[in-house]
């Protein structure tokens, strides 16, 4: 590709960083840089851009001259002093990444920049490769933020940091081949990434209505297309629930209608045609979110060990006239999709798809993959942007379109659906002769929009810097697991239809839908509408279901598939065998039928997803030493607890009981019922139970016990043979006795800061908590490792793993007064005798008096936790 071509195009996307995280309060007397950064020799005068310090850290042993060097962030150049001091553009919040280049322009070095830590390090650039190479850059916020935050924490991450070490001190310019870094960072990238994931893909149906009358909303095909699943809460309305990360748009169209007394329709439409126009029509957002953090650390941050939340839209009104016992309706939703079937598209409908399918390519592909981040438009759809964003993200998709008018093949490859190609087209477009003038008009009015401080020197910079940039991330890119980012596209069909009932009923089942973890329970309520409170005690309900995942009971006398009842309000019970839940949806459907004595006056149904239970035991992979002396860990207890934070826990439902059978080779160990006993292979606990795993072997210098959970379960009060397996646990206990390891468990502390503040004529208190461990210093230590465990509170997001040296350039002092200079950092502060390490910080501004008692509830907001602590000695 033209280097020209990539150097202005580039430039345009680099600018627009994204931002997330909260803000924290500003130390209002910052200290003085006691080295201040060398001025630049040619100032921009048109702007004023404010900055917080940053640094630059080379690796011990190498005699590499910063002299002349620059770093570039967010539209911003800044000269770099001998010594590795600088500046970037200020962060209040979020992450920004920020590159530094040698005087003849060649890139050297990169990583993310965050309020607090602004440090860029040969360790900070393999990760910044690591997050193209993987394809993070084009994955969901939610995971590209995850990934930023967390991958360091993997030890697939921690090898290849140390392989681009060895070979950055080769060759300090070795971003400017990006061909030989793709080579090395190849094994690492599938390490992560595992095997390629194939594409793959795998429903539901209401209130008293404005004119009193009621009629429930049925879908004939409850099953879940293209990511859409549609189902009713409330009378005469529909929800459409989306699981993907693709936007789309649903239509509905009336089709016939039953009289009221009559068996037979009457034809309202007979086909939807390209004039056809819609009754009704709604905008479905993307997922949003994540509802659910689970699995280990590299599934999350790849996007595998998350649920992203899905997105509901609606209700849309599915009218029923006065006279009408049913209305039937066509449902119909287009959306991007890479599969095509036989239905006709109507013009209203052909027109939005080719406008969803440029705002996905526009806003999820094109732009990020050119820059880093969009500023918080990826992933969202336009119509539901905050309106101060709204006009801007219209804009930018519309500069896009006057792009893709001129290159009618890579629209068409947009408007199949087929984004990979399209966007490897676009590269290839924009690097031919005469494309010059389309991307400086692209790059100009998407500039103009997307940020205030760029000067015209920046622009004209950009071609000098970000060209070499790219030309490193476009080879990186080659390696991404495409199957993963085009997944929600790939078996999507751009137009879904469902055919959408009407029906008078006086009987509606609640909730209409539902989902619960295996060995959990749903409570069903049947509500009547017009009918006597005398009559109501004449009322019947006939329950059933499919009985795949489970049964329905009343009383442990009344149990089973289907049952009979007088009370409308009765409980689903999932049972079953963890082997016969698949990974995604489990869908049971649940029917009533409402009887005034011998006449059925109506039915509903409703649907229950069942979900593997998704335990886990934890601490997983925590470390103990067999020797006893001193405070060596050799003993931890072990629990189990739902892998999510939503999670229900174990022994939740009172109409069942529980029983886990623990086992272990006992190879180095055994376990106990308590913390002191008798130590053996196999223990059985009753209810939400725990058991301890204690380490005998002394001798052998490093292995690892299995330790194994089996989960039963049967209705309460039936007999044990009725036990059912459900869930089969595994994890590990690390043994180490090796001499140059010291291991120790150290409990997490809570810290309450405060310091007061005049601003003008008031008084300001500004306190701060932060949950923290100390980790004593030894005189031989090489390295220290830490691992948090046993939080009280889920962090998704928050780093668990920390690692230093001694005089490694993440060790920083412990502030002489830390209620004026709050300890607010995640990585080591040095105390003399020991380390401070924070897990979390959070931090309240109010008025002196705190007339709200906020720094007070702070204090009370504290969480708990463990540490494991590994030494590693000379």
């Amino acid at each position: 590709m033209n280097k020209k071509i990539f150097t202005l195009f580039l430039s345009l996307f680099i600018l627009m960083f994204s931002c997330k995280e909260d803000e924290m309060i500003p130390d209002p007397t910052p200290t003085p840089d006691p080295d201040p950064v060398q001025q630049d020799p040619d100032p921009d005068p048109v702007v004023n851009i404010p900055t917080q310090v940053a640094k630059i850290t080379l690796p011990g042993g190498v005699s590499y001259d910063l002299s002349g060097h620059s770093i570039w962030s967010n539209g911003l150049r800044e000269p770099v002093t001998s010594n590795g001091d600088t500046k970037i553009p200020q962060i209040t919040e979020g992450y920004n990444v920020a590159f530094v280049f040698d005087e003849e322009g060649n890139p050297i070095l990169a990583g993310f920049v965050t309020k607090d830590e602004s440090m860029i390090s040969v360790e900070s650039t393999a990760k910044v490769l690591l997050y193209y190479s993987t394809g993070a850059v084009l994955m969901a916020e939610e995971v590209s933020r995850i990934f930023v935050n967390q991958v360091h924490e993997l030890p697939e991450f921690q090898d290849w940091a140390k392989q681009f070490e060895e070979l950055w001190k080769a060759d300090p310019k070795i971003l400017s081949k990006p061909a030989e870094i793709r080579t090395a960072i190849a094994g690492t990238t599938t390490k992560i990434l595992g095997e390629s994931r194939p594409l793959d893909i795998r429903g539901e149906e209401n209130e008293e209505t404005p004119n009193g009358r009621v009629w429930s909303v049925t879908v004939d095909d409850g099953n879940i297309k293209s990511g859409l699943q549609i189902f009713s809460e409330a009378a005469g309305e529909l929800k459409i629930r989306n699981r993907y990360r693709r936007r789309a748009h649903a239509f509905l169209y009336k089709s016939r209608f039953k009289p009221t007394g009559s068996q037979n329709y009457t034809e309202v439409l007979q086909s939807v045609s390209s004039g056809t126009a819609a009754d009704a029509d709604l905008a479905v957002g993307p997922t949003e979110g994540i509802s659910n953090v689970f699995g280990s650390l590299i599934k999350q941050v790849i996007g595998d060990g998350m649920q992203m939340a899905v997105k509901e839209e609606g209700p849309m009104a599915v009218q029923l006239g006065e006279n009408e016992d049913v209305a039937v309706y066509w449902l119909r939703i287009v959306g991007p999709g890479n599969q095509r079937n036989s239905i006709i598209r109507s013009d209203a409908e052909e027109k939005k798809l080719n406008r969803l399918s440029v705002e996905t390519f526009a806003l999820d592909f094109l732009i990020p993959l050119i820059g880093t981040a969009t500023g918080g438009v990826k992933g969202q759809a336009v119509n539901q942007m905050e309106e101060s964003r709204q006009g801007k993200a219209e804009a930018m998709i519309t500069a896009v379109e006057v792009f893709l008018d001129a290159f009618p093949n890579i629209y068409d490859a947009v408007k199949e659906g087929d984004f990979k190609a399209a966007t490897f087209a676009s590269l290839e477009a924009l690097g031919k002769e005469g494309a010059g003038i389309i991307a400086e008009n692209l790059f100009k009015k998407i500039a103009s929009l997307s940020t205030e401080n760029i000067s015209e020197k920046g622009l004209e910079e950009a071609g000098k810097y970000m060209g070499k940039i790219l030309f490193v991330a476009d080879g990186l890119l080659q390696t991404a697991d495409w199957s993963r980012i085009i997944v929600n596209y790939g078996y999507s069909q751009r137009i879904e239809e469902w055919e959408v009932k009407a029906v008078a009923s006086q009987v509606k089942l609640l909730p209409k839908e539902a989902t619960i973890t295996n060995a959990s329970q749903q409570k069903l309520t049947a509500s009547t509408v017009d009918i006597d409170e005398s009559q109501k005690k004449d009322l019947r309900f006939k329950w059933s279901t499919e009985g795949k995942y489970g049964y329905l009971i009343e009383t442990a006398s009344n149990r089973g598939p289907s049952i009979e009842t007088n009370d409308h309000e009765i409980f689903y019970n999932a049972s079953t065998s963890s082997s016969n839940l698949s990974d995604d949806e489990n869908l049971e459907t649940i029917v009533v039928e409402a009887f005034l004595g011998d006449n059925l006056i109506g039915s509903d149904t409703m649907t229950v997803n069942v979900k593997k239970s998704l335990y886990e035991i934890k601490p997983d992979g925590i470390t103990l030493t067999g020797k006893e002396e001193g405070d060596n860990p050799n003993k931890v207890k072990l629990h189990i607890e739902p892998a999510g934070d939503n999670g229900s826990p174990l022994g939740s439902n009172p109409d069942s009981d529980y029983k886990i059978v623990w086992t272990t080779p006992g190879s180095h160990g055994g376990l106990m019922e308590g913390e002191s006993g008798q130590t053996l292979t196999t223990i059985t606990t009753y209810g939400n139970g725990s058991i301890w795993y204690k380490a005998t072997d002394d001798q052998t210098k490093e292995s690892l016990e299995n330790i194994n959970a089996r989960i039963y379960s049967k209705p309460k009060g039936a007999t044990d043979d009725e036990y059912r397996l459900f869930e089969d646990l595994k994890a590990t206990v690390k043994i180490n006795n090796d001499e140059k390891k010291k291991i120790i468990h150290v409990n997490i502390t809570s810290n309450y800061y405060s310091r007061t503040y005049v601003v003008g004529t008031s008084t300001r208190l500004n306190c701060a908590a932060l949950e923290a461990i100390l980790v004593p210093k030894e005189e031989d230590a090489v390295r220290y490792d830490v691992r948090f465990y046993d939080l009280s509170h889920p962090l998704p997001g928050t780093p668990k793993v920390y690692g230093w040296t001694p005089n490694g350039s993440n060790v920083y002092p412990f502030p002489e007064d830390p209620n004026q200079d709050f300890p607010a950092r995640s990585f080591p502060l040095d105390q003399g005798e020991a380390y401070f390490l924070g897990l979390t910080f959070s931090a309240v501004d109010t008025n002196g008096d705190d007339p709200l008692g906020r720094c007070a509830r702070l204090q009370g907001q504290l969480f708990t936790g463990k540490a494991e602590v590994i030494i590693t000695l000379k």
